[in-house]
């Protein structure tokens, strides 16, 4: 068996599989510790970051997201957007 990747780029309709990923990383944040810092819920971890994402679609209508599969199952993604710095266009990335 090969280990196939491949990405798919779209809008936030991608999102929907990202949630497990961002719950995995989550998760791995607390298992490290938070070095005192006050944290959100698990629960509420993934709404927010959603609605940011929605937020930067509407102020950034040309954002893409990319989502990496590992033989058809999510295991990566990332969100971009053009963006202007200092008068310098450029580009911004998330998770």
């Amino acid at each position: 068996m090969s280990d196939s990747i491949t990405v798919d780029r779209g809008g936030l309709e991608l999102l929907a599989e990202a949630r497990p990923l961002w719950e995995a990383l989550y998760d791995r944040h607390l298992e490290y510790g938070v070095a005192g810092l006050a944290t959100i819920g698990r629960e509420l971890s993934w709404p927010l970051r959603l609605a940011r994402y929605r937020r930067i679609f509407v102020e950034h209508p040309r954002a893409v997201v990319f989502l990496a599969r590992l033989e058809g199952a999510p295991v990566g993604y990332a969100l971009g957007h053009d963006e202007e710095h200092e008068g310098e266009q450029g580009s911004c990335w998330r998770l």
